[in-house]
């Protein structure tokens, strides 16, 4: 190949002063034997400029030097300088020329730039140089690491470069001394690839570059081409694949070292995805576009593989949704499996604890001889809360007590302990129901941003309900709350027999696994929710509860839900609430609703207040 070959490499490092003083300092690596200043020009008033710079090849740039021939001589290529950490108000680089000397040894050394203001613009004339320096030890021409995905029938162009970091602006210039020789050692049976020049030149930061374009792909397989040159070669394998195949979110497909897979991840909100079937299996992301053959390159492995957290397992992170893109480095047809999650919990779980029927015959009850309120009205001394409860808050169905204020309770108290006053001793489960029956009002303020209610009272099915319109919303505000900002909600789960039966608990954590719902279209996914939330117990086994407990009551809403751009699209008509089943007789919720502001007044026993009951409990 027809190229610039770097014969003679001069380094110098020069003081020019007003008296045309010049000398070596300790910098040189060519011995200048005899020399002369035939002009200086500058605008500067310094008196002397110290000239230490760095001349590599590729272009100028405003604060660049040249390189420019007198004599006859043709200007060399242009050059960069990388300034001295003193800066350019110093005057200080490091100059250093790669190119053939000229046969009368006339160079020029041209400061140009607004930054270079107090560089002067000089010539010297070098009329012998001795003790020629040169680069070419230890230096090679080096690839990218491969391998290089191609797809089938296309071309691809391969760069080889003098600088193992590809140009990056080290200013260390490597010079090879032989021209790159490239080859294909290897390639696929009844193919028939082909190498051409392609170009060369300089980069960025001063190194030389080598191109040849491979084409004749027209096998899938492997195809390995070689480039050798100074001390040592180097090789890089093309990869020319014949497919992109979708693998469904949730389901698996078979691919090949010479097939390659694409998931569509459809939330922005991040999850995990776990890959099985294959223990060389890379995942890539690019920016969510779903690619064509001719953009899953080399690009792809070079700037865009996903680390995983542990062997095939993957975090994707929030604002990281749409198409990413499998690699196995398995020959033979495999099936590759994936698996998506997506969880949230609370920082804090809210605590078990008793509801406090108010039906006489499910004991305990907050109103019994020696229970709560009896105590409360002892260590008062001046209270009638027992006979009030009795009055506002007694009878009912076995379902009706105080559930909406344990929820809240549990959410936004620090589990009550036992508490002693004027010599009445509380358990804890005495505080927790006073606490319970000052929560237990409809008075507190709720964000409705991060809320939905009132859900209307359906056993779902595949069928249409009224219920499908707020699947989507049910998913949200569980995503938002408990994944994104890591707070409990309380919510009316409708858990016991009837569509009319109340049922409130805090819920704490929530884990979605998501897939494509038949119908090939990425962007509608059946979900299937796992919800926790604590439990009614008059007797709680741990308190508090350990944070790894099984100790929970747990629900699974499954329904299908359609996306757009990373979000729920909450008025797709597509939305369609499928099953409800775990510990509930199958009934939609009614609410989930995020509290903003506690209102700490029973709604139905003034007697008992906050003030008494935080004198009890401190």
């Amino acid at each position: 190949m027809n190229r610039i070959l770097i014969k003679t490499v001069i380094v110098i490092a020069l003081i020019l002063s007003t008296n045309s003083v010049l000398y070596a300092c300790d910098a040189v690596v060519i011995q200048l034997n005899t020399y002369e200043i035939i002009e200086v020009v500058g605008s500067s008033t310094e008196n002397y400029v110290y000239l230490e710079a760095t001349v590599v090849g590729g272009y100028v740039n405003s604060w660049g030097l040249c390189i420019v021939g007198t004599g006859g001589y043709s200007p060399a290529d242009y050059a960069i300088v990388q300034n001295d950490p003193g800066g350019p108000g110093t005057g200080k680089y490091k100059l250093k020329i790669w190119s053939d000397v000229p046969s009368d040894g006339s160079i020029g050394i041209t400061g140009i730039g607004s930054s270079n203001s107090d560089l002067k613009i000089c010539y010297c004339h070098i009329s012998e140089v001795t003790s020629p320096f040169s680069l070419y030890e230890d230096s090679k021409w080096y690839l990218s690491s491969g391998p290089i995905y191609m797809p089938l029938n296309e071309s691809v162009v391969i760069s080889a470069n003098s600088d193992p970091d590809f140009g990056s602006p080290t200013y260390y210039t490597y010079f090879p001394e032989n021209e790159p020789t490239w080859d294909i050692t290897d390639s696929p049976s009844g193919s028939s690839p082909s190498l051409t020049e392609s170009a060369s030149g300089y980069c960025y930061g001063g190194s030389e570059q080598d191109m040849v374009t491979l084409s004749g792909l027209t096998v899938s397989g492997t195809y390995k081409i070689e480039v050798e040159g100074g001390t040592s070669s180097e090789d890089i394998d093309v990869i020319a694949y014949s497919n992109i195949v979708k693998i469904p979110l949730g389901s698996s497909a078979n691919l090949s070292k010479y097939i390659i897979g694409k998931i569509y991840v459809p939330t922005k909100y991040g999850g995990t995805l776990t890959l099985t079937g294959s223990n060389n299996i890379k995942l890539f992301y690019v920016d969510g576009s779903d690619l064509n053959s001719n953009n899953v390159t080399e690009s792809l492995l070079d700037y865009n593989i996903i680390t995983p957290d542990s062997p095939g397992v993957y975090t994707i992170p929030g604002s990281y949704y749409g198409w990413y893109y499998v690699i196995i480095d398995d020959a033979s047809s495999t099936e590759i499996s994936n698996m998506f999650t997506q969880n949230g919990q609370a920082t804090t779980r809210p605590w078990n604890g008793w509801y406090w029927p108010t039906l006489n015959s499910i004991n305990p009850n907050n109103y019994d001889n020696g229970g709560p309120l009896d105590k409360y009205d002892q260590a008062c001394g001046n209270t009638d809360a027992q006979a009030t409860e009795k009055a506002n808050h007694y009878g009912g169905s076995s379902v009706d007590g105080h559930c909406l204020g344990f929820s809240i309770a549990s959410i936004y108290l620090e589990q009550p302990s036992t508490a002693s006053e004027n010599g009445v001793n509380f358990t804890q489960d005495d505080m927790e129901a006073l606490y319970i029956e000052l929560a237990d009002n409809t008075g507190h303020t709720a964000n409705y941003d991060y809320s939905v209610g009132i859900i209307p009272a359906n056993k779902p099915t595949i069928s249409s309900e009224q219920c499908d319109a707020y699947c989507g919303q049910v998913q949200r505000v569980l995503r938002d709350n408990l994944r994104i900002w890591h707070r409990a909600v309380s919510g009316n789960l409708r858990r016991y027999g009837s569509a009319l039966a109340e049922s409130n608990h805090a819920v704490w954590k929530y884990i979605s696994v998501m897939q494509e719902a038949p119908g090939d279209d990425e962007n509608k996914i059946m979900i299937v929710t796992s919800i926790y939330t604590n439990k009614y117990e008059p007797t709680p086994p741990a308190d508090p509860i350990p944070s790894n407990s099984t100790d929970n009551n747990v629900l699974y809403y499954g329904y299908v839900l359609e996306y757009y751009d990373g979000e729920i699209d909450e008025e797709s008509e597509e939305q369609n609430w499928i099953t409800i089943t775990g510990d509930t007789e199958g009934y939609t919720p009614e609410s989930l609703i995020m509290t903003q502001e506690v209102n700490w007044l029973s709604e139905y026993n003034e007697e008992v207040t906050k003030e008494n009951v935080e004198d009890i409990q401190n």
